[in-house]
């Protein structure tokens, strides 16, 4: 079976109030244990607007095969200075060593509401 090489979440953005220093984070997580993250570095709110598509790349510190991606969790942060609003829709997908990618269902329509310094995290399955 092959091992998975990257994890990709690919957010369709619908609707946003960012501040211009607003971060979003994809990590991965396998046994409650963070195996790798990707962030937007805080450029989030300048490039991220309604109707757009983008994408965070996360590279795995540990291996793990096909078989247990439905064993991983998925979290989503985003926060800012002030308040803030994201909303968007999520799929993931995974790119195995032997080259082919596999990709879960859409993740329904999420909103995330950060306040003040605060972070807002939803956590997704495959």
């Amino acid at each position: 079976m092959a091992n998975v090489t990257s994890v990709k979440g690919h957010f369709y953005t619908t609707n946003q109030e960012l501040d211009k220093d607003s971060d979003a984070v994809l990590e991965v997580h396998k046994g409650g244990k963070s195996i790798g993250s990707s962030s937007t570095g805080r450029s989030h709110g300048k490039q991220w607007t309604d109707g757009t598509a983008n994408d965070l790349v996360v590279h795995l510190t540990e291996n793990v095969s096909e078989a247990q991606l439905p064993s991983l969790q998925f979290y989503v942060r985003m926060g800012a200075s002030g308040n803030n609003k994201w909303r968007f829709k999520l799929t993931l997908s995974a790119t195995l060593s032997d080259g082919r990618t596999v990709s879960s269902a859409e993740k329904g329509e999420v909103e995330l509401n950060s306040r003040g310094d605060n972070w807002e995290q939803a956590t997704f399955a495959w």
